[in-house]
């Protein structure tokens, strides 16, 4: 809900238009559909319900007639009169006896045993201790208990079940005491045992649910016959409270046992599922296109907008464009046709104040130039006139023709630009000249990377910076080692230039010159801030480095002068 809400006070007109109509139509679809899914299971789990309750009875009946089966059996025992005789007639005295009456009994129990497997114990089984020693092996072995639980019910029968270790099942066990028919006394026990399988054979799981479980607890919701064998005498999911399956129970006739059929709720379901996921593509689906078509509607509108805001935003950062025409008679049409027209008029008072900044600095740049030029003029003009009056040498003649040298330099290209490959030239007239001037002060070295010889530079940029070098530097070295080294090379897209000198480095209080606060000017006239003068003063020498824009040899003058 708090990005719904951020969506409708940040969103744009679109988004919450979409949202809004997005809402509208999926809640009533969504609701609608989770009411029928749930009606639909509601009523689907009462079917099933009904219908495991017709199973659970038609499985009682079929149960209740295998253990009837194995109460008549019961009773054709107690009617045999050569059991009631053998179970009457005295302990055996001798091993041959006992022989005898196992013989005898064998073959009784093998006539009246029927389908299930029938035991009978005498009544005094320990005066028959090799008949006793057989029955260890067999799968029901008498117990006191068993004769105790017996003789309480005064010849009626009961059942329990035990687990069977052979078959690793549990057997189902009817127990009888047998009495004489003509006094009721007391002469042994029987007992009937029917294998867990026989049980099952019997009962018929819905063929509609084949995940559905017959099981049969006793009164304390213990599993006395489940399919898997492993789960005798575990609690039964009725009895945990299990709410993920359908049941139907019914009570049997024997004791407190219980017969149910349990099925997991998601078979019920699966069908239904199935529909549910078909119907939840087929809703998403309708929403996807219903979307699209919204989406299209509010975009017809919003879109002319979404792009008046963004022409305004680049009006923002300088960027004055009008828009595209559009043959539109509403309100939006009216917005850009007045965007339009106030955009012209910037433009024009734009071009109007771009072409007098122009003109300025046209105007600073040759003020400045004109301000270098004289003083160096001067001095080199005294160094000819004292340099022929004191002596008649070729010197004078090198001299005037660095000078010439320079002269050419400074009137041709008027514009102000050059190349490196011209500027250092110049340089190297300049300082030709003021060695001639003072053979021997110092020397100069050149370091310049091949690749910027044709690259484009402001003209008379470098000749202030040596000539500050020489002045401040050279002239106060009376040793003979000053020198000058000019570096050139591309850093980072642009050029560095690094003059470097070792004189004594600016003394104390000492002011820039007006060479480097000119240059300084012109790089900040022309290219912004972000191209300077950098100088480092120390001990050893003082080091000036200049960052120029990197332009290519074949820039136009006047688009380089425009972008300046």
């Amino acid at each position: 809900m708090k990005a719904v809400g951020d969506l409708m006070r940040r969103g744009t007109l679109f988004h919450k238009l979409l949202l809004a109509l997005v809402i509208s139509v999926s809640l009533p679809v969504v609701l609608l559909g989770y009411v029928s899914y749930d009606r639909s299971k509601d009523q689907i789990e009462e079917v099933a319900r009904v219908f495991l309750s017709d199973n659970v009875n038609q499985n009682a009946q079929r149960m209740e007639r295998v253990l009837t089966d194995a109460e008549s059996l019961s009773e054709k025992a107690l009617a045999s009169q050569e059991l009631q005789q053998l179970l009457k007639s005295p302990s055996p005295a001798s091993f041959s006896d006992e022989i005898a009456f196992i013989q005898e009994m064998n073959t009784l129990i093998s006539e009246l045993k029927g389908p299930y497997e029938l035991y009978v114990f005498p009544l005094q089984i320990d005066k028959f201790p090799n008949y006793a020693n057989l029955l260890q092996y067999k799968q029901v072995s008498p117990s006191q208990e068993l004769y105790d639980e017996a003789a309480a019910l005064h010849g009626k029968g009961f059942w329990t079940t035990g687990w069977n270790e052979q078959w690793k099942a549990p057997d189902f066990i009817y127990v009888r005491q047998i009495r004489t028919l003509d006094n009721f006394t007391p002469v042994g026990v029987m007992a009937i045992r029917i294998p867990q399988f026989m049980i099952r054979d019997q009962l018929i799981g819905p063929s509609l649910y084949p995940q559905a479980a017959i099981i049969i607890a006793d009164g304390d919701g213990r599993i006395l016959s489940h399919e898997d064998p492993s789960q005798y005498g575990q609690p039964s999911l009725l009895k945990q409270g299990d709410s993920s399956y359908l049941h139907a129970s019914l009570q049997l006739s024997v004791k407190d046992w219980t017969l149910s059929i349990l099925l997991p709720r998601a078979d019920i379901t699966a069908n239904l599922q199935k529909v549910q996921r078909f119907s939840i593509w087929m809703v998403a689906l309708s929403l996807l296109l219903i979307v699209l078509l919204l989406s299209l509607i509010a975009r017809s509108f919003t879109n002319p907008i979404k792009q008046i805001i963004s022409y305004m935003k680049k009006v923002r950062i300088g960027q004055l464009k009008p828009m595209p025409e559009q043959d539109r008679q509403d309100e939006i049409g009216q917005w850009i046709y007045g965007y339009n027209a106030m955009i012209f008029s910037l433009q024009e008072q734009m071009d109007t104040i771009r072409e007098m900044e122009k003109e300025k600095n046209d105007l600073e740049r040759q003020m400045l130039i004109l301000q270098i030029n004289p003083h160096f003029l001067y001095n080199t003009l005294d160094s000819i006139k004292w340099k022929a009056q004191a002596i008649d040498e070729p010197v004078i003649s090198e001299m005037v023709t660095r000078l010439a040298g320079m002269f050419r330099f400074t009137l041709s290209d008027g514009n102000g630009w050059t190349t490196v490959e011209r500027e250092i030239e110049h340089v190297k007239n300049y300082a030709a000249i003021e060695q001639l001037r003072n053979p021997g002060q110092f020397k100069m070295l050149y370091q310049i990377q091949s690749d910027l010889l044709g690259a484009r530079m402001l003209q008379l940029m470098l000749q202030p910076l040596v000539e500050n070098a020489i002045r401040h530097g050279m002239n106060k070295r009376t040793d003979g080692r000053g020198k000058i080294l000019i570096t050139a090379m591309i850093e980072d897209e642009h050029i560095a230039i690094t003059i470097a000198d070792n004189g004594p480095g600016a003394q104390g209080g000492q002011s820039e010159g007006i060479g480097l606060a000119n240059v300084r000017q012109r790089l900040r006239i022309y290219f912004g801030e972000a191209y300077k003068l950098e100088t480092e003063s120390t001990e050893k020498g003082y080091t000036v480095k200049l960052k120029h824009p990197l332009l290519p040899a074949d820039a136009a003058i006047e688009k380089l002068d425009r972008s300046g």
